[in-house]
């Protein structure tokens, strides 16, 4: 008999009009150093959502084009079309907040830790949250490096981006208490000295640490397709 295989709701993002949800980059020729386009914010386009295990996620990730993207939040919808937040509602489309696109709650849910400029390996740094978080190290777990990792110089060879930056995407049983759990993780790294204090410019107080946990909300959009390269990177 055949395990069941759980299977967890994402949402597709697609977006219209010329606009890219896929990091670019290009070389600035007078430093000879990349130079980091943002992706765009969609306000026109629709949202698909689909049930997935890890191996979907896998696959439908590299699937992923310049126009399309994922959230790991939903709407409680098959399809739904999007637009800004003061037509909300309008014509049965919905804006990309909080309140539309959510974890279900008592619905399994995945997660992704966004590990950003870090000195670690996403692998020793996945070691380092197994060590803070009891049972993770037997949970199913997807790494996805950074768009920017491995970026070349087409002319010279140069690797220009040896980027650690990473997404370690794992599943749990109740997506309602994702904020909480990531939040909770966080405050554990720190208690494990992986966290520290940085002065902005403003000034104000910034807690960092080795995962990014501003960005746990389920209505933000998750850059994962293949990156926009100038014609002189590769």
């Amino acid at each position: 008999m055949k395990a069941k295989i759980t299977k967890y709701i994402i949402s597709n993002w697609q977006a219209k009009k010329g606009v890219f949800l896929a990091k670019s980059f290009k070389l600035d020729k007078n430093t000879g150093k990349i130079i980091k386009g943002q992706p765009g914010i969609i306000f026109d386009g629709k949202a698909i959502t689909a049930a997935v295990d890890l191996a979907g996620l896998r696959d439908g990730l590299a699937r992923l084009t310049k126009k399309s993207c994922i959230g790991l939040g939903n709407c409680g919808k098959d399809k739904v079309e999007i637009t800004t937040v003061k037509n909300d509602g309008k014509k049965g489309k919905l804006a990309r907040t909080k309140d539309n696109f959510r974890y279900q709650e008592g619905e399994p849910a995945f997660i992704y830790f966004d590990m950003d400029h870090v000195a670690e390996s996403p692998e020793d740094a996945l070691g380092i949250l197994e060590s803070v978080v009891p049972g993770l190290d037997e949970a199913g777990k997807l790494i996805v490096y950074s768009s920017s990792a491995g970026i070349k110089n087409k002319a010279t060879g140069e690797m220009l981006s040896d980027s650690t930056s990473a997404h370690i995407y794992i599943m749990i049983e109740d997506g309602s208490d994702a904020v909480r759990f990531i939040d909770t993780v966080f405050d554990r790294l720190s208690l494990a000295g992986h966290g520290k204090i940085e002065i902005s410019k403003a000034p104000s107080c910034l807690k960092r640490g080795l995962i990014d946990k501003a960005v746990s909300g389920p209505e933000r959009l998750v850059y994962e397709a293949s990156p926009i390269l100038s014609d002189d990177l590769v």
